[in-house]
């Protein structure tokens, strides 16, 4: 059984660890932004494809917000949007 850990939780676990990361699990257009600067490597999003009516449409918006989130976790780790 999964437990959830939550956006601080990710970070603090992510905080002590080298190896690339995904977070999963729960992730959805509506919580990813909890996600930005939390430093995962990525972002799984299958189950919100899934559900859409429109996945590729739906994959587009997702898509967009991944890479918004983590550009701004790779600003927060190197200071420059301090």
């Amino acid at each position: 059984d999964a437990v959830v850990i939550g956006p601080e939780g990710i970070r603090k676990t992510l905080g002590s660890i080298t190896i690339p990361s995904v977070a999963i699990g729960g992730i959805t257009l509506a919580n990813i932004r909890f996600l930005a600067g939390c430093g995962c490597s990525g972002i799984s999003l299958s189950a919100e494809i899934m559900k859409a009516n429109d996945p590729e449409k739906k994959a587009g918006e997702l898509y967009k917000e991944v890479v918004r989130v983590l550009e701004h976790g790779r600003r927060d780790s190197n200071g420059s949007n301090r």
